[in-house]
């Protein structure tokens, strides 16, 4: 851990890659990690329990609500919207203010969709990972920029899910749970992988049980621990095969590519760290074959450019490579 943590805010903190893994998405090597530091440094204790604090606010689960219990809700809230005398309050800090009133715009937006569409669309921002846990108590990691959506009401019978992204799922048992894509589908009924399906890019990895790949144009394919399937568009789908239990992806910060164009490569990057990098015609369509860490920006930038003999500049939230 660095030394500089020890002068972090609670909000630096909450941006830390390691520290989101560990209290997060509760990364047994990351959590050790930072149990140890904070243990090395107690006088930081108040932050880190802030910043932990304010995480687990940031997680969303949803729940299941009646219809009794909404009518009730809005009741109350269009009771408190009549005018009422201003009474002096305490003043309270601007960015708890700015947590409440965001968390209760998200929350009343998120109610009404549900009323109008039965309708859950879950989305993870550029330069964040999310954890969403289903009604069946299946858990999906969202990677940066990618999206889910799903009937709700219906989830139980039909367990349907749409991607568009990234995504590690880990399925409870039960009825067939299927992963709809532009590029492809998944059906499973309890098991544990991993889909890629954005840029013409779709990849499914099995890390536990059996997954069924379904692709426009080809036979099914049924995947077992270990095993990988995929293709770009353009090209015919393939197999490989992979070490479940050894090899690190991107829940455990890193990124591994095989003969890419750089343009998809420096578009994960834009994802995972929510910025944006210019770069010549003939730079994007050159192939890199390797991997990098998700820690620093600038670390994962020289892992690419390095070994491709480019150069890069970052500027805030702007890079260029030439």
């Amino acid at each position: 851990m660095k030394q500089e943590y020890i002068t972090y805010t609670p909000e630096q903190l909450m941006d830390v890659d390691s520290f989101i893994a560990a209290y997060l998405h509760r990364d047994e090597q990351f959590l050790q990690a930072w149990q140890n530091w904070e243990a090395a440094h107690p006088e930081c204790s108040p932050q880190v329990e802030e910043a932990r604090s304010l995480l687990r606010h940031l997680a969303v689960h949803e729940y299941r609500v009646s219809q009794q219990k909404r009518d009730k809700l809005w009741s109350n809230i269009q009771a408190n919207l009549q005018t009422k005398p201003v009474a002096k309050r305490r003043i309270i800090p601007t960015r708890w203010y700015a947590v409440a009133a965001a968390s209760l715009f998200i929350a009343a937006s998120l109610l009404l969709w549900l009323q109008v569409s039965g309708q859950s669309s879950i989305t993870s921002m550029a330069g964040t990972h999310l954890t969403h846990v289903l009604p069946d108590e299946s858990q999906i990691i969202l990677n940066a920029a990618s999206q889910i959506t799903y009937r709700k009401k219906q989830y139980r019978n039909k367990r349907d899910i749409h991607l568009d992204g990234e995504a590690f799922f880990e399925v409870t048992k039960g009825a067939p749970f299927i992963v709809e894509t532009d590029l492809g589908s998944i059906r499973v009924w309890g098991t544990s992988f991993n889909v890629f399906a954005r840029d013409s890019i779709f990849d499914v990895k099995c890390y536990t049980g059996k997954v069924e790949v379904r692709i426009p144009g080809e036979d099914a394919v049924m995947l077992t621990p270990g095993q990988q399937y995929g293709y770009v568009s353009g090209r015919t789908a393939a197999s490989h095969t992979f070490d479940p239990v050894r090899e690190e992806d991107w829940r455990s910060g890193q990124i591994k590519v095989n003969d890419q164009p750089l343009r998809n490569v420096f578009a994960e990057i834009e994802r995972q760290y929510d910025v944006t990098i210019q770069f010549g015609e003939s730079t994007g369509a050159k192939r890199y074959t390797g991997f990098y860490q998700l820690n620093q920006l600038d670390s994962a930038l020289y892992h690419i450019c390095w070994p491709m003999q480019l150069e890069f500049q970052i500027n805030g939230k702007q890079i260029t490579v030439k």
